[in-house]
């Protein structure tokens, strides 16, 4: 998401004409005087804003304009720096040359004063072509860098895009996204698709890489400041976390919560990693969603209804924050259909409104709860 001077990058050429006010005083005596024996003679072509017209006639000075001008692109800057031809008017005076007599002499006195400094203003108007001409590599770049990203084709219908400069290759559990020439066995950014026969582990999309999980960037007791976000990856829903830690370690992560699952991770998000990883989202192809169920969910309970096959658990989502808090600020609700009712936090009574409720599914068919808490 550049500001043209019609007048060219000369500005205005009336300065030329400081101080001519004494040498016109000269030859227009001399000047009526020739005239009226041209006229005599009948020798005389009269030139409309010649000897007569005065200072306010002169030719105009800068870019030249009209229809005789081909237009040389489609910015908004005037096509008139091309110079084609002298411009016809200050040559005008020129055609009393065929008069024989001696006073004939003045008259390219006066077309030669003009002449020289209106054919120096056309050129300095050049520069604003160049400048023009110059603003076109912008926009090729720009879609150099659009085309850049590729996109590879992992299988199951995906096909991640690796931005420019960077490289994508398998790893043990999926695939690892680095810039080009990282140390081998380097994984900048961790891609997994989810279920994995190799890596099992139940999704949770507030735990810091996306799996349920303890992870200690910072050993035990580390305290970090939690980012969140609804976002898309591939053209699928998806959540968003960050974690600042206090040691100074910041990660990242995406998660694709529907079955197929997918799960991108970083425990270095620099700018520079960031950007690529959203290339990534923004630019990936992923699978339609197959299965109903969210694998993973966490919410504030408002409601249990025993129903066939269990109960209804409607959950207000919310995100989990590292230090524990609860943020919620979408008042939209989910519900799921549980087959068995655990007791909360080690209490006598069974899931109820007001509870705190991670569920998860391991087929994106069937809920089930994880854990809950009362508060």
């Amino acid at each position: 998401m550049t500001t043209y001077d019609p007048h060219g990058a000369g500005g205005d050429g009336d300065v030329r004409h400081a101080g001519e006010s004494t040498r016109r005083t000269g030859w227009l005596v001399g000047g009526l005087a020739v005239t009226a024996v041209a006229l005599a003679a009948g020798l005389v072509v009269v030139n409309p804003g010649g000897l007569l017209a005065g200072p306010a006639a002169r030719p105009a000075t800068g870019p030249v304009a009209g229809p005789s001008l081909p237009a040389t692109s489609s910015a908004p800057t005037p096509s008139a720096p091309v110079p084609t031809s002298p411009v016809p008017a200050t040559v005008a005076p020129t055609t009393t040359a065929p008069t024989t007599s001696a006073p004939a002499t003045a008259a390219p006195t006066e077309a030669t004063t003009p002449t020289k400094p209106t054919v120096t203003k056309t050129q300095a108007t050049k520069p604003t072509v160049t400048k023009t001409q110059a603003t076109k590599p912008t926009g090729t770049k720009k879609a150099v860098t659009s085309a850049a990203a590729r996109r590879v084709d992992i299988g199951g219908g995906a096909k991640i895009a690796v931005p420019a400069g960077w490289t994508l290759t398998r790893s043990e559990y999926g695939w690892c996204l680095n810039p080009a020439g990282a140390k081998a066995g380097a994984c900048e950014v961790d891609i997994r698709r989810h279920p994995s026969p190799r890596f099992d582990a139940r999704l949770d999309s507030d735990t810091d890489g996306g799996f349920e999980s303890n992870p200690q960037f910072c050993g035990p007791g580390a305290t970090a400041r939690t980012t969140a976000a609804d976002t898309t990856w591939g053209g699928r829903a998806a959540d968003f976390r960050t974690a600042a830690y206090d040691c100074g370690v910041t990660t990242a992560w995406y998660v694709v919560p529907t079955w197929p699952a997918y799960v991108m991770h970083t425990e270095h998000a620099t700018p520079v990693v960031r950007d690529a990883m959203a290339t990534v989202a923004r630019d990936s192809v992923l699978p339609a969603r197959s299965r109903p169920v969210r694998l993973t969910e966490f919410g504030v309970v408002t409601s249990v209804t025993p129903v066939k096959g269990g109960h209804r658990v409607v959950v207000d989502r919310a995100v989990r924050a590292h230090d524990g808090t609860i943020r919620n600020s979408n008042p939209a609700t989910y519900a799921y259909t549980v087959p068995t009712l655990p007791r909360c936090d080690g209490s006598d009574a069974a899931l109820r409104p007001g509870d705190r409720v991670k569920l998860y599914s391991a087929d994106g068919r069937q809920a089930r709860v994880s854990w809950c808490y009362r508060p």
